[in-house]
């Protein structure tokens, strides 16, 4: 994976704590989510090992984790794969950022 730029999608960003683990969930929202782009050389390959890594099983999604959809960004104003958490987030912290500012 290559750093492409900073990008801005729609959506609402959680704070999830489950199993001695921390994590941020994306979920849609009116929102604004600043992230990441990355360019993917083995486009196949490589969403392979991130659908993994997410626990998203695209015979099975509304088992997994986090759900692999297309979106179209804000900013720059391109189609993309994102992953949306798959969970219940009424009871999480909504949170601004990932990582979290350190107070």
């Amino acid at each position: 994976m290559k750093f492409v730029s900073s990008c801005v999608l729609a959506g609402d960003l959680y704070k999830i704590k489950e199993n001695n683990e921390v994590y941020p969930a994306l979920v849609p929202g009116r929102g604004r989510v600043e992230a990441e782009l990355y360019e993917l050389k083995d486009a196949a390959q490589t969403l392979k090992k991130l659908d993994d890594y997410e626990s998203f099983n695209p015979a099975n999604p509304s088992r997994s984790l986090f759900i692999r959809r297309p979106v179209l960004l804000k900013n720059p104003h391109i189609k993309i794969w994102v992953y949306f958490y798959n969970g219940d987030v009424s009871s999480k912290p909504r949170i601004s950022e990932w990582p979290e500012p350190k107070s």
